[in-house]
């Protein structure tokens, strides 16, 4: 999916540019033992665009701390707030120019305030919903307040002789997403401290709409934990998705290193396209553009959580 690229001022908003083909977002939180309360603890942000001429990209107003993504008709726009723009990166080939901004988030803002999806209107419908026999397929959902049973594009979990130690889930971006639910959630002041919702995952043969199993983690209010954890939930669309999940996981920490995450996501572009550019190839795929052309897809939201501790198992151990 394309996307448009605005700088929003109180008073106006500036295109940068119609040719926004990736988005990524990263925010990192940590849950207290003590009393369940959940601390947004950084976020970084990035945009990419490319395009086979030379792009009419309007330079950013480095003072100026607000975006709108605008997605393609009836999908409606997000809107990214407090992001302080940190570096960018340009690159020219013959046939393609692309760039790079990226950003990082203002930690004296409210958290809530960070990320709103309320005027994205896209929906989602999975493939295998119109399969003819969906009773060899295993289907997971997550709830988390206002989330009622999401469907998961992926779950991987990590378990040991405690039980489940982390989890990654994998869903489709659409309102209320994880981003804005848990930055909703969280503490945003001393005199305003939040705590991590109810976090529900059921699994299920088929469409009979009853789980076959369900696990659950974090209380919901004050009450402690058996231990910390830590994690972090991230938004990803086009040369972003390239991420693989074998390497999501390893994400933790990078929001708060600006100087670390930014040469990691040039690296995560370079393998998003017709080919991977190297100093041997450079020169070899010049006869025509190498844009990719927008995949018509949603953006997916990734949630990572680790230190979890948690007795209970993922997937059901009664084999069917």
């Amino acid at each position: 999916m394309q996307f448009n690229l605005y700088q929003s001022t109180p008073q106006d908003k500036k295109l940068l540019t119609a040719r926004l083909d990736s988005v990524f977002l990263l925010y990192e939180f940590g849950v207290d033992a003590a009393n369940n309360e959940l601390n947004i603890t950084g976020g970084c942000a990035a945009f990419h665009a490319s395009d086979p001429r030379p792009p009419q990209v309007q330079p950013p107003d480095w003072t100026q701390y607000a975006f709108e993504v605008e997605g393609a008709a009836g999908r409606g726009s997000f809107s990214i707030n407090h992001a302080h723009l940190h570096s960018q990166r340009k690159v020219d080939f013959v046939n393609e120019f692309s760039r790079l901004q990226f950003a990082v988030f203002d930690v004296m803002a409210p958290r809530a305030a960070w990320f709103s999806d309320a005027a994205w209107t896209a929906s989602f419908e999975a493939r295998l919903a119109k399969a003819k026999d969906l009773s060899r397929f295993l289907f997971h959902r997550v709830a988390m307040k206002d989330i009622k049973e999401r469907w998961a594009h992926a779950v991987a979990a990590e378990e040991g002789v405690a039980g489940v130690l982390s989890l990654l889930v994998v869903t489709p971006f659409v309102r209320p997403s994880l981003c804005a639910t848990l930055l909703a959630a969280a503490t945003q002041s001393a005199a305003q401290p939040g705590h991590m919702p109810i976090l529900s995952l059921s699994t299920s043969y088929g469409h009979d709409g009853v789980p076959d199993h369900t696990w659950t983690h974090f209380p919901g209010d004050a009450t402690g934990l058996p231990g910390a954890v830590s994690g972090f939930v991230m938004l990803c669309q086009g040369g972003f998705k390239s991420i693989s999940l074998a390497e999501a996981a390893t994400w933790q920490g990078m929001a708060g290193v600006p100087d670390r995450a930014f040469p990691r996501l040039v690296r995560t572009l370079s393998r998003y396209g017709e080919f991977q550019r190297n100093l041997e190839n450079v020169g070899q795929h010049d006869k025509e553009s190498a844009i990719v052309p927008p995949a018509d897809n949603l953006p997916v939201e990734v949630l990572y959580l680790t230190g979890l501790a948690n007795p209970l198992h993922v997937l059901p151990e009664v084999a069917r």
